[in-house]
């Protein structure tokens, strides 16, 4: 490859949606002449999954994969026969582009001269849901494009170009999703000295679908006749499912995130207390990967939101489950209020944004000016096989063991949509005067308001009589 000064693959962009068209090209620049087979650039989506079993007093990683997408082409040379072509789509591209003869010659080669080249490619995405990209320590799914240099008598370089797809296609604007879900309940509790109390929560979900940056849209009629103070506790879980499903057996694995947590303010006893998110601190879904049901065998992705009532010693009751679906394109309306989107990293502490694979991590002995200048996000080889298992630390030892140092530089990360709210200065001072009254008094909110009371009348007759006798026999 010393007669290779340049090998690098670019493209117009490197974030795409289902149904785009992958544009981009190939800059190949030699010293001298080469001879070469051809040039073969490939579109690739796999999803991969390691999980660790016990079978008897062995402990095995099982791992499977699932290709997602599978096309190439030819930018230098002649074209392959179709049906040898398919024949070799679960080899190595390098083993199946140098092996494959041409259609009507057996050896042929081409002569590229010395200097700079650009070859031109493009893939056009189908329209299809595609799972995101992700990178998880247990189950990535990627997108790449990769070329090989078929080079004759010699070794073939090849070059690997990071890619990230953003789906499936979730609309939060869909009518499914813009269906209110309504939950409540209540309980008569006894408390110390022979008091009863009881406590109602009424949760009012106003749509089920949201992208990373926007505001939870949701209201809450909370009855506290109890003799001390709660609060509204609401938090976001991720769920992600890995299944393996072989002959022979079958593994799968839960893992459970706690995405996003929110406590209201104090709720005093015996009072009705009022919450509308709109109204109140606004509570931002964060930076998630979107969810993946039914577009990928190995993984599953879901979302929960948890509300439930906690008091002063932090004991939680009441509790109710909304399911929450994280899309891909926001809401809308009204028109002259869209904001802007933009893409950025899931947050740390969940699946997707908590890992970094340590192919993709360049460390600190990387001090020569000269390298770091010439850093590029495409990883160049002399060979290999894409259907070999990765030989990754973490499968040898314990999976539950997290040793990360720390990395200056990443090549590559997934990115996921961010919804960046468009707010007026005069939307700003309403927000202040509001935030002011509401330290003062709490709104009742009229379509709550309107609702019956949660706990039943009789017992709050009840107890306020049990209270009047107590204070008269005093």
């Amino acid at each position: 490859m010393d007669y290779i000064t340049s090998f690098d693959i670019r493209l117009e962009k490197t974030i795409y949606y289902p149904g785009e068209l992958i544009s981009g090209c190939v800059i190949l620049d030699n010293c001298k002449d080469i001879e070469i087979q051809n040039i073969f650039v490939a579109l690739r989506g796999k999803a991969v999954a390691y999980l660790k079993t016990m079978r008897g007093n062995d402990r095995k990683v099982v791992n499977d994969y699932q290709y997602l997408l599978n096309h190439s082409q030819i930018v230098l040379g002649k074209e392959f026969e179709i049906e040898e072509r398919k024949e070799s789509v679960l080899k190595s591209d390098r083993k199946a582009s140098a092996n494959i003869q041409p259609k009507h010659e057996s050896q042929s080669t081409i002569i590229l001269s010395k200097g700079s080249h650009v070859f031109d490619f493009g893939f056009n995405l189908k329209k299809e849901n595609l799972p995101c990209s992700l990178e998880t320590k247990y189950c990535t799914i990627r997108y790449y494009i990769k070329v090989i240099i078929n080079i004759s008598k010699n070794a073939s370089p090849q070059g690997i170009k990071y890619i990230t797809i953003i789906g499936p296609q979730l609309d939060c604007m869909e009518e499914k999703y813009m269906s209110s879900i309504i939950s409540q309940d209540h309980r008569l509790k006894c408390l110390r000295f022979c008091q009863r109390g009881s406590i109602g929560l009424r949760m009012n979900l106003r749509r089920c679908a949201y992208v990373g940056g926007e505001n939870l849209w949701l209201r809450a009629d909370i009855e506290n006749w109890q003799h001390f103070t709660v609060f509204l506790k609401i938090r976001l879980y991720q769920n992600v499912e890995i299944r393996i499903d072989k002959r022979n057996y079958t593994e799968q694995k839960l893992i459970q995130s706690l995405a996003m947590e929110y406590r209201s303010n104090v709720i005093p006893e015996s009072s009705r207390y009022n919450f509308d998110s709109t109204k109140e601190y606004p509570i931002k879904i964060p930076v998630l990967p979107p969810t993946m049901i039914g577009t990928c065998k190995l993984i599953q992705i879901y979302y929960i939101l948890k509300v439930c009532l906690e008091d002063e010693n932090q004991k939680e009751d009441l509790f109710l489950d909304f399911p929450i679906v994280i899309g891909t394109i926001p809401y809308r309306y009204p028109p002259s209020m869209q904001g802007t989107i933009s893409y950025e990293f899931c947050i740390p502490f969940v699946e997707g944004g908590k890992y970094i694979s340590p192919e993709f991590k360049l460390g600190d002995d990387i001090n020569d000016e000269h390298k770091i200048l010439k850093r590029e996000s495409t990883i160049i080889t002399l060979s290999g096989d894409e259907n070999d298992q990765p030989k990754l630390p973490y499968l040898e030892g314990n999976l539950e063991d997290d040793q990360e140092s720390e990395y200056d530089y990443i090549l590559y990360r997934p990115v996921y949509v961010k919804y960046n709210e468009k707010i007026n200065e005069k939307d700003i001072e309403k927000m202040r005067i509001i935030s002011t009254n509401e330290k003062t008094k709490n709104r009742i909110n009229s379509s709550l308001s309107d609702l019956p009371s949660i706990v039943p009348t009789t017992k709050i007759n009840q107890e306020a009589g049990n209270t009047n006798k107590k204070n008269t026999k005093l």
